[in-house]
């Protein structure tokens, strides 16, 4: 089992979300079934906005759900956490990676090209039992 980190615009979540299909520009091998998505929602959230399980293998597919012939890698997803229903308040990225010494520091710059990170099991743990204290469920 791995945890991946996505950086994901607020319009492509709401396709995520509707659609339980999670795509990718390029093939990713590493992405298993069994592996979890930290959705990381960019600009109006700034921050985790829910968990996902991987559920399928890697399919391309080149139906039009984000634009023509956008993300055509595509994986099924099932959303275990969603911090969106929640008042949509988005979970801060320090959660998972520590804090910061400043509090206006943007991590966006560091995402630009990046569609998909690993992240540590410790801090997949850190992540889920935070999302657990919150009551983060769907």
């Amino acid at each position: 089992m791995n945890a991946w980190l996505v950086p994901i615009k607020p319009q492509s979540w709401r396709v995520v979300k509707s659609s339980g299909i999670f795509g990718l520009p390029k093939m990713e091998q590493r992405v298993r079934i069994g592996d979890f998505i930290i959705f990381y929602v960019l600009k109006s959230a700034s921050g985790i906005v829910a968990l996902g399980k991987i559920v399928s293998n890697a399919f391309e597919d080149h139906a039009d759900l984000w634009g023509k012939n956008k993300y055509p890698f595509r994986f099924r997803v099932e959303i275990i956490f969603d911090c969106s229903e929640f008042g949509g308040k988005a979970v801060p990225l320090s959660v998972v990676y520590g804090k910061t010494s400043s509090p206006n520091v943007s991590i966006e710059p560091f995402f630009h090209n990046v569609w998909i990170t690993k992240i540590s099991d410790q801090q997949y743990e850190k992540l889920k039992r935070y999302l657990l204290s919150i009551n983060c469920r769907t």
